[in-house]
């Protein structure tokens, strides 16, 4: 078996190895290990109490805007989702909708989602936050996620922005429209209008911040 050993620093002082192992068969296995859990793996002591987090490909989205690394259980992940059409449960109707460009913000504690955030963007602008357009989400982004039960994403951080749109929608933190969208209308009129549409129009985008407000910190 060879091992490979490389350090580094995240963003919030924390030191962690990048270790990787090429096994007899020709498989590569890469693990995250603080420097004690380190020395107990090499000792082969204490290899019960050690965590191995065995590092996936697709582990983090595309489009990744930063991360702060833990281990499986604990991260911070800020990522962009692009503008498609998706489907929109609101009441007892389906709507299909253009979506616009949205950025996400998760925290994981302990393997459970603790913190989110959604903000919309236009496309070319890397610096302005605009309200998310549709209910669940407050004025300062976060999700309320209502009957969606995310516990733990053990498998890839994507998995939150999915599950997340196929929520129901309703009129939590909607309102009549102000300050959500312009001009502003029912939650329901604004689908209505959107289903003949195939791309969101940006101009009905409410600002509401500004990227760099949300970014560089190590909490949701």
């Amino acid at each position: 078996m060879e091992l490979f050993v490389t350090n580094y620093t995240d963003r919030v002082g924390n030191e962690f190895l990048r270790v990787r192992n090429v096994e007899e068969n020709g498989e590569e296995v890469v693990r995250i290990l603080t420097v004690p859990q380190f020395c107990s793996y090499l000792g082969h002591s204490l290899v019960d109490d050690v965590q191995l987090v065995k590092v996936k490909d697709n582990f983090w989205p595309q489009n990744t805007v930063e991360k702060y690394f833990g281990d499986y259980d604990n991260y911070v992940c800020t990522w962009i989702v692009e503008p498609a059409v998706r489907v929109i449960v609101f009441g007892n109707r389906h709507y299909h909708v253009p979506f616009p460009r949205l950025l996400f913000k998760i925290k994981v504690s302990k393997g459970s989602v603790v913190h989110k955030r959604c903000f919309a963007l236009k496309n070319g602008d890397d610096k302005t936050l605009y309200q998310y357009p549709f209910g669940n989400v407050s004025d300062s982004g976060h999700i309320c996620t209502g009957n969606i039960k995310i516990e733990g994403l053990n498998e890839a951080v994507c998995t939150f922005s999915e599950e997340f749109f196929l929520g129901k929608t309703n009129n939590d933190y909607y309102g009549n429209g102000t300050g959500r969208v312009k001009p502003a209308c029912s939650q329901a009129k604004l689908l209505e209008k959107l289903e003949k549409l195939d791309v969101f129009p940006e101009k009905w985008l409410v600002e509401t911040g500004v990227i760099e407000e949300l970014l560089e910190k190590a909490v949701a």
